[in-house]
């Protein structure tokens, strides 16, 4: 029900479109694909590491989800699926970001067309950043199964298990001539992908933010 790929193929996207210069026609396989494999092992992976927040993350969701009758489990899902995906696109906007920045600093006749077009690609994916957070705080003030506390305790330890598992990678962008121009050449794709994916979170529960209403009290 939870989105298990849903990290690892985002991350997958931004290595070849941000940080390879290897183009995407040549990988191996697609990103869901290769972020598949890995990722069966990651749960044993996790248990093993003392330090990963990861077990506090699951057993907080154990401890909310269990027992939640049908309808108020898919809402839920869909709490967790779009908070995750949102945080995850807002890291994607920054490594876009520092992508460009390292290329315009290392070409120096590529700069400003490559701020301006971020600043175009920034239009686009930020306010739908902005709409779908803002959807996620509705689906949570829909619903009365959880307490507000124990959503925002939860988004926490998403946020500490995505960075834990992030810091373990060294992302450096490429800054070749090349390498630049094919970042460059690849914004309306990312643009659109950042996109689809935000407004497809949004449209995919369409009664997430519409749970039957409160209990009187």
């Amino acid at each position: 029900m939870f989105s298990r790929f849903f990290l690892l193929s985002v991350l997958t996207v931004v290595a070849v479109f941000v940080f390879n210069s290897a183009r995407a026609e040549d990988a191996a396989a697609p990103p869901v694909a290769e972020a598949e494999q890995p990722a069966e092992a990651a749960p044993a992976k996790e248990a093993e590491d003392p330090d990963s927040p990861a077990p506090k993350m699951r057993a907080a969701i154990k401890k909310v989800s269990e027992g939640l009758e049908a309808d108020k489990m898919q809402h839920f899902a869909a709490v967790y699926n779009n908070y995750n995906m949102v945080n995850t696109v807002k890291m994607v906007r920054g490594d876009v970001s520092n992508a460009i920045k390292s290329c315009g600093e290392n070409n120096s006749d590529m700069k400003e067309e490559l701020d301006g077009r971020f600043a175009k690609w920034d239009e686009a994916v930020s306010p739908v950043i902005a709409d779908a957070e803002a959807n996620v705080n509705n689906m949570v003030l829909a619903q009365d199964y959880v307490k507000k506390e124990d959503f925002q305790n939860i988004f926490k330890l998403i946020d500490e298990t995505r960075d834990y598992s992030i810091k373990k990678y060294k992302k450096e962008p490429v800054t070749t001539k090349e390498s630049c121009g094919y970042l460059l050449g690849k914004m309306d794709e990312t643009q659109n992908a950042m996109v689809s994916l935000l407004r497809a979170g949004m449209m995919s529960h369409p009664q997430a933010t519409a749970m039957p209403p409160k209990k009187e009290q």
